[in-house]
């Protein structure tokens, strides 16, 4: 059993359900994918979905510091300690008995999921055109594209009922990356639904982190703080460098 069915009793995986619950939280949690209404440059159409990639834990732009380790290394380290932290937390909180051994395992596995996240997503570089972002498909369009998400039920679940009709209409979306959609359908395929439960908890978990407590709340400014030294440091060596 891991560390998140202890805390949350997640005894099965269910990933549109999981991102309806982020998203109705009301805060900002973009884990897997992000979906938003904008307005389409191509067809000149308002308040169209987009579906698009999200993010990792260590926020946007943070692609090369999973991939390239032996540069990024402290950062990584200083996530671990930090994810390390909060479940540990989560257990004395619950009053649940706590496995140093089994947290640090979980919290690799999470970290390596990250990592094949990261090895997918579209590096920042690559998506300058907004043009090539605006792909006009319709809702059974993704459907086919990612079948693991139920993506009717997940729209019923973000949205207001007056819409539910528009949604059952088959509308024109925009899917921004379409391959990177068929590449995380593939590594959800490939991953233990117990650890992708694990690391939506604990991205939903980090969205709530100032109303869980001060306790959370100093492992989270501390993280940060360690971050932010990092890449202080870093900015300096590549000043004295050039």
């Amino acid at each position: 059993m891991s560390v998140c069915e202890l805390i949350f009793r997640a005894l099965s995986y269910d990933y549109d359900h999981f991102s309806a619950m982020i998203i109705n939280s009301g805060h900002s949690c973009k884990n897997i994918f992000r979906s938003s209404l904008v307005h389409c440059l191509v067809s000149s159409i308002s308040g169209v979905v987009k579906i698009d990639q999200g993010d990792l834990g260590l926020g946007d732009s943070t692609r090369d510091y999973y991939l390239d380790k032996e540069k990024h290394g402290e950062k990584i380290s200083a996530h671990r300690k930090f994810l390390i932290s909060k479940v540990a937390l989560f257990l004395e909180d619950s009053n649940l008995p706590k496995s140093g051994t089994k947290i640090a395992e979980d919290v690799d596995e999470i970290i390596d999921f990250e990592t094949n996240l990261a090895e997918i997503l579209v590096p920042d570089e690559h998506r300058t055109n907004q043009s090539e972002l605006c792909n006009l498909r319709r809702l059974n369009d993704l459907q086919t594209l990612m079948p693991l998400v139920d993506w009717r039920r997940y729209f019923h679940s973000v949205a207001p009922q007056v819409v539910h009709d528009y949604f059952a209409s088959n509308p024109e979306i925009i899917i921004a990356e379409i391959d990177f959609m068929r590449r995380i359908t593939n590594l959800l395929q490939l991953t233990d639904p117990r650890v992708i439960t694990n690391y939506i908890y604990m991205r939903y978990s980090s969205a709530w982190a100032r109303e869980l407590g001060d306790r959370y709340e100093d492992i989270s400014q501390d993280t940060f703080c360690s971050l932010e030294k990092d890449a202080v440091m870093e900015k300096l060596i590549y000043q004295e460098a050039s």
